[in-house]
């Protein structure tokens, strides 16, 4: 074997945790998308309840978990 063929595997980026996590909440709560809210985070007004909303705080803490 090479050496490259002998290194770890690469461990995954917050990001893709994150995108994990998300889809997990998402086929749990049985909606068609969610999406991930933060303090800033712009929003429109409209309405949709197949939509997973996961409010974070500023350390990124789920606060909150609603549906529209």
């Amino acid at each position: 074997m090479t050496a490259t063929s002998q290194q770890r595997p690469r461990s995954k980026s917050f990001g893709d945790r994150v995108r994990e996590l998300r889809e997990q909440a998402r086929q749990q709560a049985g909606a068609s998308s969610a999406r991930i809210l933060t303090p800033t985070s712009v929003v429109t007004l409209e309405y949709n309840r197949q939509r997973l909303n996961l409010n974070v705080d500023e350390q990124r803490v789920i606060t909150r978990v609603t549906c529209g």
